[in-house]
């Protein structure tokens, strides 16, 4: 970013004759000189002081004349435009004087002949936007114009297409303080020109061609003496700060203004030229995903870095605009500030673009993001050696803005360093604003509240039926971001796993999970209100995760406009409650930023979609899902939503169930044979809630030769002793592939009675608990399984031990005769639909009878 800082308007005139062709024409062997010249005359070389400045050119012309002239002054030769009045265009145009105060030098011409013209030279008034322009007092001859190079930001003056005219010599002078050198006027003593801070030789260039056709540029160049001193330059920049929006959690703009001090002191020096600039904005200032991925990018070749060219950046590029002003400046220069295309290892590249005079004044910064806090730098680095007193870079507001406010309210404080050109030490400097309101207006104090919602929907509310499960987290504008989260889904909303390909955990910390693990999609809306950025991924069923028996990949790509950040990808475990049959699911920590990015999520959306992926609990009483959120300062919260089916009374319940005595040398009276218990349930009904078993009276319950008894709270844990075990269960669910077996235990009851007794089964990962309890009503044996969770089970059979390890004591002779004796009980199933099933089950006995034995 560089703007031009002096246009000279210098006029060559004399008569006219015409060129030979192919006559020759060239700069006389050193016949170019420039010079930086004190008070007295000798050369300066003193950085930042204000010198004279004398240009001596000489022409070999034989018989061809100059057509063109061009002087390249060095950078950061610095003009103050205004130093003296201006004289006014109608002034020159009635061809009377302008005023003394505003002249700045002089001029002189020496034609081959030898006549010679020495001409004042007057600072005229400018159009806005203009650098210092020069004039003689008399209005002839071709106009000067001054140009910068987009190289090194230096002025090129020239003059072209001269009136065939046989100069041979010329002479230009600028004062340094004019009113030094004027006689008379009582102008008051201000410095017009300033040496470069930057010590080293300043180079000038001479370029001319003549009237021939065809004619080759003849150049020449000198370079002066070294300046010093360069390190002791002052140098005292200043930074401002203001935010467009001072609400939280908002899309906001931001205007960052660096100030140098007003030149005063003719006979002092000036301040350094600003070559550096790093600008740390506040903590808590973020790129906004909302904003970013709106934009698109300018390509280099777009903004033509390099040449004078106009830049050709799509509008929707544009992030901000500029604000320059100089000393050489009339009014201040105003431009663009643009994303620029990516590279790699510069991810956020800023192009300013400015036009000044006619020339496009082009720059490339960055906006660089520390890792870890996400904290903004704006980083201006080989700025233009010019005498800047003020550069403004605004970053644009309103909803697109690329920038968000902090979540949390109070001073926020931006620091800049500042490098100078010469060689002297960084300055740093400091700025604040506030951030002063809630996200209504109103005045705020205090950490953010942090109380977000949960919100689930399914396609279809039909009991027992496949349905899509969608529960979302909202967070409120102006609250803490969530961090991490687990959700208990309703009961009785089943998954079946034996359905998916479980994802490996190599693929699963890789984050590339294949397409048959995929369980559904996830859709997060990241950003601050309401510059939002909407993310869409998937959810991925795996393998067991920290203990778990399942584990679940959220992963969502975070392409935000032209950025393509990678993915977000958060791990989890997910199990089913053992005393419930719930489904958890406990997501790791989200990450807070991704390459930098803050992600402030307002929305996570997670929806089972995969088909026959999830069924519909079969019983209609209410229920919920539940979520614990943790924030990232540490705040938790818990969250519910309610949840209902209907349609239950519609769903079949037909149980089938058998029950047989088992071990041969236990079936006599005082025995203790085994039982078996086998229960089927059709497919699509709905499931099994409670079963109790009304045994003949004929059936005793006795745990008198059990050597332990599990504790309650074992029981509960699914931690019963091997001394405990009375028997064992298997299950099948359309949950797993594999069936679910395991123990049956006798454990402490609640109160007084009798013990109760507790089955424990697992499989494919999965783990349930179930408490039976026993009784005995009316002469008979109860054995009551009830609060069953609502898991479709289509077949459930559970055997009671024999012998030593054996429950049930049989009190009468199992033979009547040659027959077994006829034994029925009675079972009353419940479905989870409120449907009952009363059965009367005949008891099967393999007693070896005869006549005479019973």
């Amino acid at each position: 970013m560089g703007l031009p800082l002096v246009l000279l308007g210098l006029v060559f005139a004399g008569g006219l004759t015409s060129n030979a062709a192919g006559a020759t024409f060239e700069i006389a062997p050193e016949g170019f000189s420039a010079k930086l010249l004190d008070a007295e005359g000798n050369p300066e070389h003193l950085a930042g002081s204000h010198p004279d400045l004398k240009i001596d050119f000489a022409l070999n012309l034989e018989e061809s004349t100059p057509r063109d002239l061009i002087f390249e002054l060095p950078p950061g030769l610095g003009i103050n435009a205004a130093a003296v009045p201006r004289c006014p265009p109608e002034v020159l145009e009635a061809e009377e004087e302008c005023p003394p105060q505003s002249r700045v030098g002089g001029l002189e011409t020496i034609l081959s002949g030898g006549a010679k013209t020495e001409l004042s030279l007057f600072a005229m008034d400018s159009a806005p936007g203009q650098p210092l322009k020069i004039a003689t007092e008399v209005s002839f001859g071709p106009p000067v114009t001054g140009e910068l190079r987009p190289g090194d930001f230096g002025v090129t003056v020239k003059t072209e297409d001269i009136p065939s005219s046989p100069i041979v010599e010329g002479h230009l002078e600028l004062w340094g303080v004019p009113a030094d050198h004027q006689e008379g006027t009582g102008a008051p003593r201000r410095a017009l020109l300033s040496a470069p801070s930057s010590c080293g030789p300043l180079t000038f260039g001479f370029k001319t061609r003549s009237w021939d056709e065809e004619a080759p540029w003849q150049s020449a160049s000198i370079e002066t003496e070294p300046l010093t001193g360069c390190e002791s330059l002052s140098f005292e920049p200043h930074l401002g700060l203001q935010l467009s929006n001072p609400e939280v959690d908002a899309p906001t703009g931001m205007r960052t203004e660096l100030s140098m001090p007003e030149e005063g002191d003719p006979d002092g020096r000036s301040q350094a030229q600003i070559k550096n600039v790093t600008v740390e904005m506040p903590a808590g200032i973020a790129l906004s995903p909302g904003g970013a991925a709106t934009l698109s990018t300018c390509s280099d070749a777009q903004l033509g870095l390099g040449n004078d060219a106009e830049a050709h950046c799509p509008q929707s590029s544009k992030v901000g605009s500029v604000e320059l002003a100089s000393p050489a400046i009339e009014g201040a220069i105003s431009g663009t500030i643009y994303l620029g295309e990516e590279r790699p290892g510069q991810r956020f590249r800023v192009f300013v673009v400015a036009t000044a005079a006619g020339a496009a004044i082009k720059s490339v910064g960055a906006l660089q993001v520390t890792p870890g806090t996400g904290r903004l730098s704006t980083v201006l680095e080989g700025l233009p050696p010019l005498s800047i007193s003020r550069l403004a870079m605004v970053f644009d507001g309103g909803p697109g803005a690329m920038l968000a406010t902090p979540l949390t309210c109070g001073a926020v404080g931006a620091a800049a360093k500042f490098t100078p050109y010469g060689g002297g030490p960084p300055v740093e400097a400091s700025a604040a604003a506030m951030v002063s309101t809630g996200p209504d207006g109103l005045p705020c104090s205090g950490p953010p509240p942090f109380s977000p919602q949960l919100l689930t929907s399914v396609s279809s509310h039909r009991a027992g039926q496949p349905t899509t499960f969608s529960s979302v987290l909202l967070r409120h504008r102006g609250e803490q971001v969530p961090s991490r989260f687990s959700i208990t889904l309703p009961a009785g909303l089943s998954s079946s796993m034996a359905s998916i390909q479980l994802c490996s955990a190599a693929a699963a910390e890789a984050a590339a999970c294949p397409e048959d693990s995929r369980v559904g999609s996830v859709i997060a809306r990241v950003g601050s209100e309401p510059s939002i950025a909407t993310l869409r991924g998937s959810l991925y069923f795996t393998g067991p995760y920290k203990g778990a028996p399942f584990g679940m990949l959220l992963k969502l790509p975070a392409v935000l406009g032209p950025f393509d950040l990678g993915s977000i990808s958060t791990r989890g475990a997910a199990e089913l409650d053992p005393a419930t049959g719930r489904f958890i699911m406990s997501m790791d920590r989200l990450p807070g930023s991704l390459e930098g990015v803050p992600v402030r999520f307002q929305s996570m959306e997670m929806k089972m979609d995969r088909p026959g992926f999830i069924r519909n609990p079969t019983s209609c009483a209410p229920s919920s899902t539940e979520g614990l959120l943790e924030a990232e300062g540490g705040a938790t919260a818990s969250v519910t939503s309610a949840f209902r089916v209907s349609g239950c009374k519609k769903l079949g319940f037909k149980p089938s169930i058998r029950m047989a005595l088992v071990g041969r040398r236990e079936l006599h009276k005082h025995g203790k044979p085994g039982m078996r218990v086998d229960l089927r349930l059709p497919a699509h009904g709905a499931n099994l809630r409670a079963m109790r078993l009304f045994l003949p009276r004929a059936f005793d319950f006795s745990v008198g030769g059990m050597s332990e008894i599990c504790s309650r709270r074992d029981a509960i844990a699914g931690n019963c002793p091997p001394g405990s075990r009375v028997g064992g269960v298997r299950a099948r669910t359309s949950l797993l592939k594999e069936p679910l077996s395991g123990s049956t235990y006798v454990a402490q009851p609640p109160g007084e009675g009798l013990p109760d007794v507790w089955t424990h089964i697992s499989g494919g990962g999965l783990e349930m608990n179930m408490r039976g309890k026993t009784a005995i009503r009316d002469g008979h044996m109860v054995i009551e399984l009830a609060g069953m969770p609502d898991v479709p089970i289509s077949s459930f059979t559970m055997w009671l031990g024999q012998g030593s390890h054996g429950t049930i004591l049989l009190g009468a002779r199992p033979c009547m005769g040659s027959r077994p004796r006829s034994f029925e009980a009675t079972a009353a199933i419940d479905g989870q639909n409120g449907a009952r099933r009363t059965l009367r089950v005949p008891i099967g006995i393999k007693a070896r009878c005869s006549p005479g034995r019973e």
